[in-house]
């Protein structure tokens, strides 16, 4: 079994309990794995576990409120916790069955949340 693991940092802010608005630079590391074909050697190419990610994710996400971002999150605390779920519904179907590993996403550097989809 191979593991490839895409890494892309975006920027997001979510309100805090006091009405104001705090920022964060994320750090999101998506690993899948599998078998690489016979034919060529590899595993799906890093570019387009790139075009699935920003797709599914990216373009709801970056430089946006978390809380108004997109009905994936809609109602939903935008916790380090809760994004991690929220982005592995996002992206389990773009893969075979089976193939998305891990989901990470550190945003600070001190505070990282994975998930595995269990």
């Amino acid at each position: 079994m191979v593991y490839l693991t895409k890494k892309i940092h975006f920027s997001a802010s979510h309100a805090l309990k006091n009405s104001k608005w705090a920022g964060h630079n994320y750090v999101l590391e998506v690993t899948v794995r599998g078998r690489p074909d016979e034919k060529r050697g590899a595993l799906p190419d890093f570019e387009k576990i790139t075009q699935k990610i920003e797709k599914k994710i990216l373009s709801h996400v970056n430089y946006k409120h978390l809380e108004r971002a997109s009905p994936f999150l809609e109602g939903k605390n935008p916790t380090a916790e809760n994004l991690v779920r929220a982005f592995w519904k996002q992206l389990e179907e773009e893969f075979p069955k089976g193939a998305l590993y891990e989901i990470k996403l550190q945003q600070a550097d001190s505070e990282t949340v994975i998930y595995r989809g269990e």
